[in-house]
């Protein structure tokens, strides 16, 4: 729902729905107890699964017994399961081989814990790039930036929407009806490299 309003799509998936959202729910007072107590046994597990496949080393030859089709890609390295699942297209189910009695990742948790895992480096990067637009978002001038060179990344429609009204900083862009959350991180980006272009043309300015 409301997709204009909602791109940043690592972060804001269905599968980790329960994770955002409950925790509002039990904070306003409007979810019942046993809502709440099956998110809380969700979250023990997630936290105890997390932990678990983060200590759960191997040689990686042993994780990929299963995918003789991924051999030879540093299969004497010892890897921990987090690892494994962050590294190579496997899944838990993959992956489990002779320890599945060991195995501490409950079905209940079982494809969140493994979304978080494969995706860990593209949210970290997604979370770090939302906090830095937050943070300067009031702040940040994007008078310079011009819009038509945003196409490959920005649809026509906002780029339209951008050049109409001008905006003077990140602030009053998101306030333009239809631009979309993450276009405000490729304007943000965007100035970052034209302050960084500006850098390196005065540092050559100084050495000449």
């Amino acid at each position: 729902m409301f997709t204009s309003r909602c791109e940043f799509r690592l972060t804001q998936r269905a599968e980790n729905a329960d994770f955002r959202l409950t925790p509002r729910g039990i904070k306003m007072g409007i979810l019942g107890k046993d809502r709440e107590a099956l998110f809380r046994r969700r979250e023990e597990e997630n936290n105890k699964s997390i932990i678990f496949l983060s200590n759960f080393r191997r040689k990686t030859s042993e994780w990929l017994k299963n995918k003789p089709e991924m051999a030879g890609k540093g299969n004497n390295i010892p890897r921990t399961a987090a690892e494994v699942l962050e590294s190579f297209n496997v899944s838990i189910g993959d992956i489990e081989g002779n320890w599945a009695g060991e195995f501490e990742v409950d079905d209940l948790i079982r494809e969140h814990v493994e979304t978080e895992l494969k995706y860990k480096i593209y949210l970290e990067k997604q979370r770090k790039e939302i906090e830095h637009m937050k943070k300067d978002q009031f702040t940040t001038d994007i008078s310079e930036v011009e819009f038509d060179s945003l196409i490959s990344s920005v649809c026509k429609e906002e780029i339209e929407k951008l050049k109409e009204n001008r905006p003077q900083t990140i602030h009053a862009a998101s306030r333009i009806q239809g631009i979309k959350p993450t276009t405000l991180i490729f304007l943000h980006q965007r100035v970052k490299r034209i302050a960084q272009q500006k850098m390196k043309e005065s540092l050559k300015r100084v050495n000449i």
